[in-house]
């Protein structure tokens, strides 16, 4: 159990000392981490937007606005991706 304790305080010490000598580092994994976990929810939304106006009122224009900025949003993100 003292390990486990030595160990956790040793990381906790560096944690600290590394985020006072690179504090935007910490700023920046933060926002990539939030930025990784909402890329999916992209494409669950879209086809659900899709497929509720297919078995609903069936308004082909709103369709394909979806599907045109589906893949709009899409190309954004991969090309976001690629900037890394």
């Amino acid at each position: 159990m003292k390990h486990i304790k030595a160990t956790l305080s040793n990381i906790l010490y560096m944690l600290k000392l590394s985020a006072k000598f690179a504090p935007v580092q910490y700023f920046l994994a933060f926002i990539d981490i939030i930025w990784n976990a909402a890329i999916p929810f992209v494409d669950l939304l879209f086809p659900k937007f899709i497929l509720d106006e297919l078995s609903g009122e069936k308004r082909w224009d709103k369709v394909l606005f979806y599907i045109i900025l589906w893949v709009i949003i899409n190309g954004m993100l991969l090309f976001l991706r690629t900037l890394k």
